[in-house]
């Protein structure tokens, strides 16, 4: 114990811990720092699981989803969007680890009765891959499937070229602008998935993913993301 500590202290002095969010350096004992902490903004606890909203929020009637249902830890605003801008574009552990241990929790909390067969991931773009090397939404499943125990399967690819959905306004065209852009790898017969992104806006990607799993032979598809946009909250800061 006391050479496992002396040997964590050593390293701390060369790999500092820095905050998930804001890539601050804190003390090796915490996550995220205290100016951040304040900062998250965590969905109410009183939630529509079709559309992962806060109930007063719900979004249901704006569109008939696909999934069987979606939770997330917070909304994309503020630490949560600087974190999730760390986690996806730079490739931060720290906002990684931090991101899947608080979507496991919504996970236990909200599918804890449900059993899974399989966990899966929204697919980028091959120029994104490129970009990046990595998919954060398969770093985040991975982690996900190693807490539920459950195998990990890319099931999904893209097939299709398409705008990026940020460039995209209006809710319609979101879901207009991904139709037809993924596909399977093959047939399923899987009873229930858990589709893994970073973070719902609309939940247009996410439903063109679980048409497409069903369309596979997939009886139900659940989504699990690290944030949901929220329009009527405060839009998230740069």
């Amino acid at each position: 114990m006391k050479l496992t500590k002396l040997k964590n202290e050593f390293l701390s002095l060369f790999f500092p811990a820095k905050c998930a969010c804001c890539q601050k350096i804190i003390l090796p004992s915490e996550e995220i720092c205290a100016f951040c902490k304040e900062k998250l903004e965590f969905i109410e606890e009183k939630r529509c699981l079709k559309c992962g909203m806060g109930e007063s929020f719900c979004e249901c009637r704006f569109n008939i989803f696909r999934f069987d249902g979606i939770v997330a830890p917070f909304y994309n605003t503020s630490a949560v969007q600087k974190g999730i801008y760390n986690a996806k574009f730079r490739g931060h552990i720290s906002a990684h680890n931090f991101f899947i241990k608080q979507m496991c929790l919504v996970a236990d909390k909200y599918f804890g009765d449900l059993s899974f067969d399989a966990v899966t991931f929204v697919p980028p773009s091959k120029k994104r891959i490129l970009e990046h090397g990595y998919n954060q939404s398969e770093i985040l499943a991975k982690g996900v499937a190693r807490h539920l125990k459950v195998p990990v399967f890319n099931l999904l690819k893209r097939v299709g070229k398409s705008k990026t959905q940020h460039e995209i306004g209006k809710y319609k065209e979101r879901f207009e602008n991904v139709r037809g852009t993924y596909s399977t790898r093959g047939s399923e017969a899987f009873k229930n998935v858990l589709l893994i992104d970073d973070i719902k806006t609309t939940g247009a990607t996410l439903n063109e993913c679980a048409r497409r799993l069903k369309l596979s032979g997939v009886q139900n598809v659940y989504c699990l993301t690290a944030a949901v946009t929220n329009p009527r909250l405060k839009k998230p800061e740069s």
